[in-house]
């Protein structure tokens, strides 16, 4: 049926791998960062959890952010 396999993937993981295909009049920078200086990146989603990917150089790291302990102040 699936003769070169299956891969399942996790669909924040699959928006966080398509990052690097976006325009820079598509992405929103957060705080004084010059674009030459990005590396790492997070794509935050919310819809039924709140999905959380991070992306640093070509590996991507997703999570769900409800399992996190988010602290009143920073």
């Amino acid at each position: 049926m699936f003769p070169k396999g299956l891969m399942v993937l996790n669909d924040l993981e699959l928006q966080a791998y398509a990052i690097d295909g976006l325009t820079n009049e598509e992405i929103t920078r957060i705080g004084q960062v010059k674009e030459e200086k990005m590396g790492s990146k997070v794509l935050i989603s919310p819809g039924t959890g709140l999905g959380l990917a991070g992306i640093v150089d070509t590996k991507v790291i997703f999570t769900e952010g409800g399992h996190l302990n988010i602290p009143l102040t920073l």
